[in-house]
């Protein structure tokens, strides 16, 4: 799947712009947005697309497309078991209760890891209508979408340990909280950022923290992911939090582009396309459960074989009886002539030979002009008389 997503189409799309490249593209193209992304109709935004695009779109297709954390709403479950339809189950069960729905209006998707005595597991839930937008908008320009991610979340791949990782993008302000390398909690933090404020960046971080038990409890490692087109330098972010321990990081579009790229088919993933909660899942095999499986197929397929040998044989059966009652009459017709044969065999047994009396007795006879036979008779017995002068 990576490097298939290569050859796609990448979008990030915040509230008020869209950036997009095509492969092979490092420069990124930044849309502005007339509006609110939830406020612009979807021609709209599809005309937008078309022309930020130009030619190359009919030659794209498919795209891959990050989102903000504002679109879906998460939550964090522990499952005491690791089985895939436990895990299935459990979500399920939480997405019906919580939401009352998990098929109408509403859709979810959830990933698992694993943990000492089970499974951690992230549930991200969104409306059908943010994705009905968004698909209405790429089908105007020629495009579909391949998988829809939450953008926050990609850059917390490849980090082991706990840890915030903060995305700043204004006016925007997004958290993923990680604990032991597994995203528990994605969030968002301002929607009214300006460009250029590294003291409001840090003040919308420092006291979301504050004000969560869950992250001032546990802050971990603070990871700065900046967008370097905003003026935002994140080491003037990292002196306004207050001592926290944190790394900072400048991350431009193509870098962001990028690592969607790269992290595109990742089950660690939220994907809003996929919709683990509600797709069947199919339990692993254990190898005694593999190796019955096996016998039965060994055994379907005797029975198949034995049966299919047994109707061809009754299958020629039946046709050759079937031929027997359509050839009885003549049979009974030649059984007939030949008795009728067998019959008259006596008689032509004893017949004599005409042919060959004749010609010996014409040999017997001189040749002389007054001497000739007027009449030879033979019977059945084998007898004859002549006649002549």
């Amino acid at each position: 799947m990576a490097s298939e997503s290569r050859k796609q189409l990448a979008m990030l799309i915040d509230e008020h712009r869209v950036t997009v490249t095509a492969p092979g593209d490092s420069t990124p193209v930044s849309i502005g947005l007339p509006g609110r992304w939830s406020d612009t109709k979807p021609e709209v935004l599809g005309g937008l697309f078309k022309e930020a695009l130009g030619a190359s779109r009919l030659a794209l297709g498919r795209v891959v497309v990050g989102v903000p954390v504002s679109w879906v709403l998460t939550q964090y479950l522990s499952v005491p078991s690791t089985d895939p339809t436990a895990t299935a189950g459990a979500v399920r069960i939480r997405v019906n209760r919580d939401y009352a729905t998990d098929t109408g209006d509403l859709i979810a998707d959830y990933t698992a890891g694993r943990n000492e005595s089970g499974s951690d597991v992230l549930i991200g839930v969104t409306t059908r209508a943010k994705l009905a937008r968004l698909t209405a908008a790429l089908e105007y320009a020629g495009l579909k979408a391949e998988a829809v991610y939450v953008t926050t979340q990609v850059f917390t791949g490849g980090d082991p340990s706990d840890a915030m990782v903060v995305r700043v993008q204004p006016p925007l302000a997004e958290l993923a909280l990680v604990r032991n390398g597994q995203t528990v909690s994605l969030r968002s933090l301002c929607e009214t950022l300006e460009d250029n404020d590294p003291a409001g960046a840090a003040r919308s971080i420092t006291s979301s923290i504050a004000s969560d038990p869950e992250l001032s409890s546990r802050p971990g490692r603070v990871v700065l992911a900046v967008d370097a087109s905003t003026g935002i330098d994140p080491r003037a972010v990292v002196t306004h939090l207050n001592g926290l321990s944190q790394c900072g990081a400048t991350i431009n579009d193509a870098e962001a582009i990028d690592l969607l790229r790269k992290r595109a088919g990742d089950d660690d993933l939220l994907d809003l396309l996929r919709c683990r909660a509600t797709r069947p899942v199919v339990a692993a095999w254990t190898p005694v459960q593999k190796t019955g499986l096996a016998f039965a197929v060994v055994a379907v397929l005797t029975l198949l074989g034995v049966g299919g040998l047994w109707w061809s044989r009754a299958h020629k059966l039946s046709s050759l009886r079937q031929t027997e009652m359509q050839m009885r009459p003549e049979a009974e017709a030649l059984g007939r002539v030949k008795q009728r044969l067998d019959s008259s065999a006596p008689w032509f047994d004893k017949r004599v030979d005409t042919l060959s009396c004749m010609a010996v007795l014409t040999g017997c006879v001189p040749k002389r002009g007054d001497l000739w036979l007027a009449e030879f008779r033979l019977g059945t017995d084998q007898t004859g008389s002549l006649q002549g002068r």
